[in-house]
């Protein structure tokens, strides 16, 4: 049995017999769960007036996240090493959609079975993925991350963060701590002391402007870290010898709910966030010129994220409202990706998208422009197709030879299906098993 999707684990604590101790935690606790009621309720007038203050009030700011730190700190403490089982924690910044957070459900999920599992996480929404209910889930406040905060005193500020990181190591006895992206990769190299330091590389930072301003600092944490796992080998090789001596590829663990149907729709999808690097609104305007020649098709794209709005105004503004459909964030991805007729990926670049392999291994044709991962997944003209990045005309002239050439399609289905092979969970968790044993 796993977690619903979109329940939100919290930490089970044991209890302590110092009166004194819970008295105090149950006082903060109260504040805490008042003040983010007030900073997160609705658009009343007192809402507003709290959050005005909390956001251009350095001692206001102050004193909640002394709050939440002591707080976190409080649960902490509670927590205690499992003398049978080897602890292995988790660091990520959520488990919300997206490609790391499902490599992290379907990891933990099944080294649960042998290991003690802990994630820690800081964004207190939702989990959009199955996790095993061996798996222990612990919340770090959102607050002490956000940017309002870290304009008080960055400097003290990631101290009691590296503080807080090691208090849970050592408290958790952990034999590995494996963190994804670059903020957790930051505070799990910074945390360095009690057991292996294993950072994950989960996209191109050389290609993500936000993250290459922080380059620097990347390959700092490289370095220091026990050993790095990267996906692919062109972005291992952007970074120096010494990380490349302790570092490893590692493919991602492909686990899909079901197969394409045997009867499809004339329909397109598309998943992946909202986001510029997914550039959905290429393949929105490249669907345009298709539509023109083939109407009986529609485009269903799945996902969340900030420039929804933006593509509905360009989906108004092309006049494919009826037949573009941004669907939103779905629980059950592959039942409903299940009947179409094939899959495009339209990314200027990714680390290696999950989305394109579960596509794959389900059995649908796919498109995919030609960036990391997906040049190592798809074989061109075999079992994908492959377009440049950015290239709107290319990706229009590959959906037309889709819907114009059935056994074409058809055939690179059938040879796509294989990807399950090299992908397959179990063969890719054991290798990650070994890799964490190895360091």
């Amino acid at each position: 049995m796993t977690n619903q999707v979109g329940e939100r684990r919290l930490p089970q604590l044991e209890p302590r017999r110092d009166g004194h101790a819970d008295a105090f935690h149950t006082f903060v606790r109260k504040w805490v769960v008042t003040l983010k009621s007030v900073l997160h309720s609705g658009k009343t007038a007192t809402a507003e007036f709290c959050r005005n203050v909390y956001t251009n009030h350095k001692f206001v700011r102050s004193v909640a996240f002394t709050l939440f730190y002591v707080h976190t700190l409080l649960q902490f403490t509670r927590l205690r090493k499992d003398e049978k089982q080897k602890t292995l924690l988790f660091m990520i910044n959520s488990l919300s959609d997206g490609g790391a957070e499902r490599v992290v459900a379907t990891l933990t999920s099944d080294l649960a079975r042998r290991w003690r599992v802990v994630i820690l996480s800081i964004k207190e929404n939702y989990i959009s993925y199955p996790i095993d209910p061996d798996v222990r889930v612990l919340l770090l406040p959102k607050a002490l991350f956000i940017p309002e905060f870290r304009r008080i005193i960055p400097s003290v500020e990631l101290r009691l963060l590296v503080f807080l990181a090691k208090f849970l190591k050592k408290k958790l006895g952990v034999y590995a701590t494996i963190s994804f992206l670059c903020d957790m990769n930051h505070l799990n190299a910074s945390s360095k002391g009690v057991g292996k330091v294993i950072c994950c590389e989960r996209n191109n930072p050389f290609k993500d402007a936000a993250i290459f301003r922080a380059i620097d600092q990347i390959k700092t944490n490289y370095e220091h870290a026990d050993h790095v796992v990267f996906q692919t080998e062109d972005v291992r090789n952007f970074f120096s010898d010494k990380v490349k001596e302790h570092s490893s590829i590692l493919r991602n663990p492909i686990d899909v709910a079901c197969e394409r149907k045997s009867v499809v729709k004339k329909r397109i999808v598309n998943v992946g966030r909202l986001v510029p690097q997914k550039n959905q609104a290429m393949l929105i305007r490249a669907f345009k010129r298709f539509h023109d020649l083939r109407p009986e098709y529609t485009l269903s794209i799945y996902g969340r994220g900030y420039l929804k709005d933006d593509l509905k105004k360009l989906v108004e503004n092309l006049n494919l409202k009826k037949v573009v459909v941004l669907e939103g964030q779905s629980s059950q991805i592959h039942r409903d990706i299940a009947d179409a007729e094939f899959f495009v990926l339209s990314s200027d670049y990714e680390g290696y998208s999950n989305a394109l392999l579960e596509a794959m291994t389900m059995g649908l044709p796919c498109i995919s422009t030609d960036c990391e991962g997906s040049t190592d997944a798809v074989t061109n003209g075999v079992d994908g197709v492959i377009v440049p990045r950015g290239d709107e005309d290319a990706l229009f002239k590959a959906m037309l030879t889709f819907a114009e050439h059935e056994d074409f399609r058809e055939q690179l289905g059938k040879q796509a299906k294989k990807t399950e092979e090299r992908f397959q969970c179990k063969r890719v968790v054991q290798e990650w098993e070994e890799t964490i044993k190895l360091v």
